[in-house]
């Protein structure tokens, strides 16, 4: 590390971290070679400084057996590897890289110092371990900086020497480890289902569907990333081949942590399709919409409010449905999920909503009822009314909370939180709506 002066100072709150590194997880903790450049740039000489260092790590109890040259950005100025420190490696120069002996710095050739590698109890230099494949966190792919969380395990062979050089500078000490696919689903299918201990997503999708090009719908931990080998998927954009099973990562937002997916696409016999997802239906009572199912097995459907019903309620293979609504007696509009269920399919919704039933506070129909106090505390007092009228009492969302014939010319409220409600009373020759409030 370097002090408030630029310098380098040891800092031995590093140790123990690098000693777990070895004794516990039995990595090999290295030197990562700037040499070149600090005789160079800096006008230290590399030959004592790397004594002096592996010195101190060695006194330590780190064994530090090998080197990793640096790609410093005065390579590229003064055309040279850092490298080329070591006798060993120092020939054939390689590209560019041409100045292995001297370099010309502030308008002078300086001569470059070398070393061997056992003169500093060292074995290898990284570079020179005649690995095959190599992989590097500071490149990038398609935009995004190569993590370890993009290595696809399946295209290392028995017999692979493989580097991979980590900066953790890059990833954020803080950043979460979660790596899992919350939700799943592709564009057509019949059913999904997810197995998080298996890793495993299993999507039922009807027989006469290729599989070769198909959208998946999905959501996995915060700030995670799901990739398709090098590629970067996202929820519905991305067209993918399920003809074989296909292998998803979801890499952390840590950037190091990983989960690997594999999701199976099976066809199925059973199927249902609905023709839409949504529909909009008037406020007036009766009003109606419909729907198709096109199907090859018998179906049911159920509505998650009484105020509206479907026609037929069941049936077998394709069908027309229509939906009947009650009138809306608010001024707002309000929703209902229609379900359609069968054996061996998973359910799908439709959601309905229902326009506005009112325009306005009051239905002036009849000018001579009121209701007092308002706002209200426990009980509401309704005025100029039938002895046999019928009150409905409803919140915002069109839900009907209270429904009874008025006895006295009272209602009790109490049961009612406190907010804005609607109140229709109905009697042999008027329907008359009201606002009222309940504190």
């Amino acid at each position: 590390m370097t002090n408030p002066d630029n310098m380098a100072v040891h800092n031995t709150s590093i140790i123990p971290t690098l000693k777990i590194m070895q004794n516990d997880y039995h990595h090999e903790i290295g030197w990562h070679n700037d040499l070149v450049t600090l005789q160079l740039v800096y006008k230290i000489d590399p030959v004592i400084f790397l004594h002096q260092e592996l010195d101190w790590l060695r006194g330590e109890g780190l064994e530090i057996k090998g080197t990793a040259s640096h790609g410093s950005s005065y390579c590229y100025v003064y055309n040279y590897l850092n490298f080329y420190f070591f006798e060993e490696c120092k020939n054939p120069t390689i590209g560019q890289f041409v100045n292995n002996d001297s370099a010309m710095v502030g308008g002078q050739w300086i001569k470059i110092k070398h070393g061997r590698l056992n003169d500093f109890g060292l074995d290898y230099e990284a570079y020179f371990l005649n690995n095959n494949k190599y992989y590097s966190d500071a490149s990038t792919i398609n935009g995004i900086r190569w993590n370890l969380g993009m290595l696809d395990l399946n295209t290392l062979l028995p017999g692979d020497r493989v580097i991979i050089l980590m900066h953790p500078i890059y990833y954020s000490p803080v950043g979460s480890s979660l790596s899992e696919i919350t939700s799943f689903s592709v564009i057509g299918q019949i059913r999904s289902e997810i197995d998080s201990n298996d890793a495993t997503i299993y999507v039922e999708m009807p027989e006469w569907i290729e599989r070769d090009s198909l959208n998946a719908i999905f959501t996995i931990s915060p700030n995670a990333r799901a990739m398709l080998g090098s590629k970067e998927l996202f929820s519905g954009l991305n067209s993918i081949d399920f003809t074989n099973p296909v292998n998803i990562k979801v890499v952390a937002e840590d950037g190091l942590s990983y989960k690997d997916w594999q999701v199976k696409v099976i066809s199925s016999d059973c199927s249902l399709l609905l023709s839409v997802n949504k529909i909009l239906i008037g406020p007036q009572s009766d009003s109606s919409a419909s729907f198709q199912i096109t199907s090859n097995i018998s179906w049911s459907i159920s509505s998650s409010e009484d105020w509206l019903t479907s026609n037929p309620e069941n049936g077998n293979g394709d069908g027309t449905i229509t939906l009947i609504a009650q009138a809306n007696p608010t001024a707002y509009p309000r929703m209902a999920e229609i379900k359609v269920s069968g054996d061996g399919i998973m359910d799908q919704v439709i959601t309905v909503k229902q326009n506005a039933g009112i325009v306005g506070i009051d239905d002036i129909s009849n000018s001579l009822i009121s209701i007092y106090p308002n706002p209200a505390h426990t009980i509401l007092f309704v005025k100029g009314i039938d002895q046999n009228s019928m009150i409905s009492i409803y919140d915002l969302t069109g839900r009907r909370l209270i429904n009874k014939q008025i006895v006295d010319n009272m209602i009790d409220i109490s049961s009612l939180a406190n907010g804005i409600y609607i109140i229709k009373i109905k009697g042999e020759s008027f329907i008359k709506t009201i606002r009222f409030i309940k504190k």
